[in-house]
């Protein structure tokens, strides 16, 4: 078989059905070329949706047809995996035949549990996880899985048939809903799910991955309130717990569908079946005491991909998880055609000058990966023109999908990269004002930095390629080594026109000297 064939990983969910047409890069990244959604209902049945009705099934394979045609286009090797509502259903093989007839495609059924280990290879590649024992919540329309893992390995995974399309079947499917409804669906939610998030609390863990559109929902709508301006990528997204469950209280409020899709924020797809997902979420945030949610957008769908790589390729998937921030960085590089030598000496001086002034900023190995990979992307913006190339920059990492990032770290970068030239933050600076306080505090150290290093290689010629930072009384010297035949006078001055940031960061005056 072709060497890094493209792959449609399809996932058929009970409440819509998903594509991604993907390959891996040189570095072993995903690469997705296409992502389709349709929204199907597919476990659409009443009660224990024990059955596939015919319109769901007809609504299926009309999804599936043009899922397949997009794959035919790209020449892509089909893998669909069918979840919750197709496992259930007595009438499973009369859909599955009919799929494969109508459009080729051969469904693989799976269990909760595979489904869960499956959502959680995908999702540990879209974030930092590595280290943690990380909690992975998925809620879908049949089912919701859960599951604790640490560094690829799973520690323990359960799949419980509560979903938001199957709690509202049970317990919503009418004009309006009731006290009394809200406190019956509760208490069934309780009955099926607090066995299992007391074997979570046992299993203990430090971090959690939302995966599941319900959660992506309700995640933006509480980061909105909190102030945080949504960025068209959400993989990273974070909300607090508090601010989930006071989104939830508003949607508790509203006893009509129509109302519920009158808030704010709200996707209207989902509003009829957002309170069960909503009393899933409010449960498990109150009984596990989450303090934070942190949004994935990879699950499923890429977990799928990740399995049948190694088997539609003949190849073994390397594990990329520890090096997942650095080939991300050089992807995005390499993707805006960066100057990568140029920006690897700009990364080394950075980090040079981050290290000798730690006794000032006391900053950690945190902030000093954000600012190796905003040295590295600092220049992307000339991408797009040489004019305002810093702004441009801070575009395009913003709006950039940066797997092993949170969406917060995502913004950092951006906006250390847009102001390592021209005018410094402001207030009135949305994207400055945007950030909170410690985030402003790490911005102007990293961020002056970066402008100032960038003036000691204004040529880009690396005549600098050592700083020695001295305490004096009154001020900091930069001491500067001339190690080439090159004058490096123009670096100099270059560099003491770039320092007022980094000079306000410290509260001390800067004197650059040439050794």
């Amino acid at each position: 078989m072709t060497e890094n064939k493209k792959i449609a990983a399809i996932d058929i969910g009970t409440n819509s059905f998903h594509m991604i047409i993907a390959s891996l890069d040189s570095q072993g990244m995903l690469n997705i070329i296409q992502r389709e959604k349709e929204l199907v209902r597919l476990g659409n049945s009443p009660g224990e949706m024990k059955m596939l009705t015919e319109d769901a099934m007809n609504r299926g394979v009309i999804a599936l047809k043009h899922f397949s045609k997009i794959a035919e286009s790209e020449n892509a090797v089909i893998k669909a995996i069918a979840t919750s509502a197709v496992r259930e259903a007595d009438n499973q093989k009369e859909f599955i035949d009919t799929v494969y007839a109508e459009t080729g495609i051969d469904i693989e059924v799976i269990s909760g549990r595979e489904e869960a280990r499956l959502i959680y290879s995908g999702a540990i590649r879209s974030l930092p996880v590595y280290g943690k024992r990380t909690l992975l919540i998925d809620i879908g329309g049949g089912s919701t899985e859960t599951l604790i893992g640490l560094n690829g390995e799973v520690a323990y995974c359960n799949s419980t048939k509560i979903g938001t399309v199957r709690l509202s079947k049970m317990f919503f499917d009418k004009e309006n809903i009731t006290k009394q409804d809200i406190i019956s669906c509760q208490n069934y939610i309780k009955s099926e799910w607090t066995r299992t998030l007391n074997k979570l609390i046992k299993h203990k863990f430090d971090y959690t991955i939302a995966t599941s559109g319900t959660l992506q929902n309700l995640i933006s709508m509480a980061a909105v309130k909190s102030g945080t301006i949504l960025l068209e990528n959400s993989n990273g997204l974070k909300a607090t717990g508090k601010s989930i469950l006071k989104i939830i209280e508003k949607i508790k409020k509203y006893k009509n569908k129509d109302k519920i899709k009158s808030i704010n924020g709200l996707d209207e797809q989902r509003a009829d079946i957002i309170l069960a997902g909503a009393l899933i979420t409010e449960y498990f945030i109150n009984y596990l005491e989450l303090k934070e949610i942190v949004f994935s957008s990879y699950a499923l769908r890429e977990g799928i991909f990740f399995k049948y790589y190694q088997l539609v390729n003949n190849k073994e998937l390397s594990d990329n998880i520890l090096k997942l921030r650095q080939n991300t960085t050089l992807k995005v590089a390499k993707k805006y055609n960066v100057d990568l030598l140029h920006s690897k000496h700009i990364a080394k001086l950075s980090l040079k000058l981050f290290d000798e002034l730690q006794d000032l900023h006391n900053l950690g190995k945190h902030e000093r990966e954000l600012l190796k990979v905003a040295s590295y992307l600092h220049d992307c913006g000339f991408f797009i023109s040489h004019d305002k190339h810093h702004k441009h920059s801070y575009y395009l990492i913003l709006n950039t999908e940066m797997p092993g990032f949170t969406n917060q770290e995502a913004e950092l970068i951006a906006n250390i990269t847009r102001y390592h030239r021209k005018s410094l933050p402001k207030n009135s600076h949305i994207n400055y004002s945007n950030l909170n306080q410690y985030d402003q505090k790490v911005l102007w150290y990293l961020g002056g930095i970066l402008r100032l290093v960038e003036g000691l290689d204004r040529r880009q010629l690396k005549n600098v390629e050592n700083i020695i930072v001295s305490q004096k009384n009154t001020h900091l010297e930069f001491q500067i080594p001339q190690h080439t035949e090159n004058d490096i006078d123009i670096e100099l001055w270059s560099g003491d026109s770039r320092k007022e940031m980094l000079e306000h960061a410290l509260n001390q005056k800067i004197i650059l000297k040439k050794m």
